[in-house]
């Protein structure tokens, strides 16, 4: 996902995880968007990947 993700240096989006994702993929999120906001049942200890992008901010 980060990877593919085009997003202009002050963009800021929020992202809803259904479950949660792994520790190591909230960090690279994290990392590579520091203005994201990760919102999940539970961020740390899951295997789940992301389900959808629900809110892309250009503020």
């Amino acid at each position: 996902f980060v990877k593919k993700a085009n997003f202009k240096k002050n963009e800021r989006m929020i992202i809803y995880f259904k479950g949660g994702v792994t520790y190591h993929e909230y960090q690279c999120i994290q990392t590579n968007y520091p203005n994201t906001i990760v919102i999940g049942d539970n961020i740390i200890g899951y295997k789940n990947i992301l389900n959808r992008i629900v809110e892309n901010n250009n503020k």
